[in-house]
């Protein structure tokens, strides 16, 4: 946790919602279907509206125990996604959820500046340190937000720049402990790079086993949103050397 600071983190996600909110005034039909399967634009910002509201409970809640990794943390959303998906479609079904979603965003803000230094909060996946809880959620609006982009014909929400670079980091953070060892180097430019892989630890010089592609080819990857071979296949991933086949650790959410 050395280095990350909460007040930037926080920052970074209230950034990106700005910008994803603003867009959404220009949505015509909500219920034209997305990228992701079963939901509509409808459903994708009411679950938005369900990732500031965890903002706002994580807040009235400190902890004494001890905080789980932040990859301890992503690793419990599958067991969550039925619930998650429940909670969306109720929300997305209500007719005001629009406000519903504006009033949580309101509320997650005012919990973000009412919360000192970085305390172990209880989510409600367990307990977690506030700037590691705080970038998953740059993680789920900067996936989410993308996956609006691509929902649509035309222009999707705006990419925060700083958000994103939270995002990637993070998820570098993941795979580093996911897939611990010093044999491959992947490249995410400009935000980041992490060694991992078991195998020969690369000492001086290029490393001989190089992963490279952009932040969000990386960050869809995390999500599950795309495959590794078809983002080898399409040249989004650049990959050179042994054990630079990152298809088993993926995805990390």
């Amino acid at each position: 946790m050395a280095g990350i600071d909460p007040g930037k983190v926080a920052a970074a996600y209230l950034d990106q919602w700005t910008l994803t909110r603003a867009w959404c005034d220009d949505i015509n039909d909500w219920s034209a279907p997305s990228v992701v399967a079963g939901w509509t634009l409808r459903d994708l910002v009411a679950h938005l509206g369900l990732v500031a509201d965890s903002i706002r409970a994580a807040a009235d809640r400190t902890s004494d125990q001890k905080p789980l990794r932040l990859g301890d943390y992503l690793a419990t959303y599958a067991e969550g996604a039925s619930a998650i998906d429940e909670r969306t479609r109720e929300l997305a079904a209500s007719d005001s959820f629009l406000y519903a979603v504006d009033a949580t965003a309101a509320q997650a803000e005012a919990a973000i500046e009412a919360v000192p230094g970085n305390p172990v909060v209880e989510a409600r996946r367990g307990p977690i340190r506030w700037a590691d809880f705080l970038r998953t959620r740059c993680i789920e609006l900067s996936v989410h937000s993308d996956d609006l982009a691509r929902s649509v014909v035309g222009d999707g929400p705006s990419t925060s720049r700083p958000c994103l670079q939270v995002s990637t980091r993070a998820l570098a953070d993941v795979l580093g402990w996911r897939a611990p060892g010093r044999s491959v180097e992947v490249r995410v430019p400009p935000f980041t790079a992490v060694q991992c892989v078991e195998g020969p630890r690369h000492t001086r010089g290029t490393p001989s086993a190089v992963v490279e592609m952009d932040p969000m080819t990386f960050c869809r990857l995390a999500a599950g949103r795309i495959t590794w071979q078809s983002a080898v296949a399409s040249g989004a991933v650049q990959a050179s050397g042994l054990r630079t086949d990152l298809a088993p650790f993926l995805p990390l959410l």
